[in-house]
């Protein structure tokens, strides 16, 4: 069985047991009180980390949430990470563990998520609350009830969390009937809005340990998993990683490898001047790095979908695609939702490292394509649009507030 076989089940097996242990928790709160405080509480994955679409929302839109009455709080359970978190953007961070913060969170009247994983667990939590998942990446591949060869326990987990959320956001209205689809749930319940970390595309502010050269080009090399295998990098590479890393000198581009935060494995034998190891402790969220970059390699990974809006070189490197589209797939046909830019073969690699060094890769399609992929609203911000739905959710409920 591969590595990324194994995490995949224990990830799963953690999702279930999250979703058991506050079962009773979540029915005495959403039928015997049911009472809501002016609060919005945040989280993202598995409640550990600060990351994808709920951190972005966080972080642009807490003070005008505060300003608009709301106390604002983000569920982060790893101590040393609350503890860094507080010290850079205040006293907004809690853990789910405290009978306090339990309290405080099955009050909330607003729950804003990055994933299915809620900021405590159970059923009927979008019961008296409103329930807002922004999920974390474009739905090119498969997920919910459309993934390939769904098991019994995950195709129950994601019909029981029917009754958890309120509205699932879709980046496009190409995306909004697979949504309803993927989530087993009426149109009703899907959002075409703005992901709200495409604000961090043009932000300059980051948290990232890494200094990037002002004289260098960097090209972000970022595969996805695949659970029926481990990664195969530079698998078209006919010489050596040194032949490689001059040809790279050649050209001033540096390889940063990216490899999936839940799936990193040791990458020493890949790593020389210009190839080099861009993990999550160098930089958590992904999205706070890209402007900086120069080009994309992927191949199945959504991160393109936000990469396109930079009107940056993509190119695609698919080795297995056969096998991919057997046991994940995808929710559309590879030729309707991915660039045309294919890498086949070593010189292909070069070729379009080659172009983004000298600046002459032609983006024209791509534009066209992100039109397509992401919907961004002409008359205000990312962040204000997705306000205004919590707004219009919360007085639906609350009309009197």
């Amino acid at each position: 069985m591969s590595t990324s076989k194994n995490f995949r089940n224990k990830y799963l097996f953690h999702r279930i047991l999250h979703f058991i242990k506050g079962i009773l928790f979540s029915i005495y709160y959403s039928y015997i009180y049911t009472k809501r405080k002016k609060t919005i509480i945040f989280n993202s994955a598995c409640n550990q980390e600060f990351t994808w679409n709920a951190k972005s929302l966080f972080l642009h839109s807490r003070n005008k949430l505060e300003a608009l009455g709301f106390k604002v709080y983000f569920v982060i359970n790893d101590k040393n990470k609350r503890e860094y978190l507080t010290s850079l953007y205040g006293n907004y961070f809690i853990c789910n563990k405290k009978k306090t913060n339990v309290i405080k969170i099955y009050t909330a009247a607003i729950w804003i998520l990055s994933t299915l994983e809620t900021p405590c667990s159970g059923i009927f939590l979008n019961r008296k609350r409103f329930v807002y998942h922004l999920g974390h990446g474009t739905p090119i591949k498969n997920i919910g009830l459309c993934e390939n060869n769904l098991g019994f326990l995950k195709k129950s987990f994601y019909r029981l969390n029917k009754s958890n959320i309120s509205l699932f956001l879709s980046s496009s209205h190409f995306f909004k009937k697979y949504m309803a689809r993927a989530f087993g749930v009426n149109e009703e319940k899907i959002v075409v809005a703005p992901q709200p970390r495409i604000e961090d595309l043009i932000n300059k502010n980051k948290n990232i340990n890494f200094s990037f050269q002002k004289d260098k080009k960097y090209i972000l090399y970022a595969p996805t998993w695949r659970h029926y295998d481990d990664v195969k990098l530079f698998p078209y590479i006919k010489d050596n990683i040194d032949n490689l890393n001059r040809e790279l000198q050649q050209l001033n581009i540096i390889i940063l490898l990216r490899l999936h935060p839940r799936f990193e494995s040791n990458l020493n034998s890949y790593l020389r001047t210009n190839i080099l190891n861009f993990n999550s402790k160098i930089c958590e969220d992904i999205s706070d790095a890209l402007y900086f970059t120069s080009g994309l390699i992927t191949d199945y990974s959504s991160i393109y979908c936000d990469y396109l809006l930079l009107k940056k070189p993509v190119a695609l490197l698919p080795y297995d695609l056969d096998k991919y589209v057997k046991e994940i797939g995808f929710s559309f046909l590879y030729k309707e939702i991915f660039p045309k830019t294919i890498i086949k073969n070593h010189t292909d690699f070069i070729d379009f490292c080659a172009q983004v060094s000298n600046d002459c890769f032609n983006i024209e399609e791509q534009n066209t394509l992100a039109e397509k992929l992401n919907f961004i609203p002409d008359n205000c911000s990312i962040t204000d649009y997705n306000i205004s739905i919590i707004m219009k959710e919360y007085k639906k409920r609350w009309p009197s507030e």
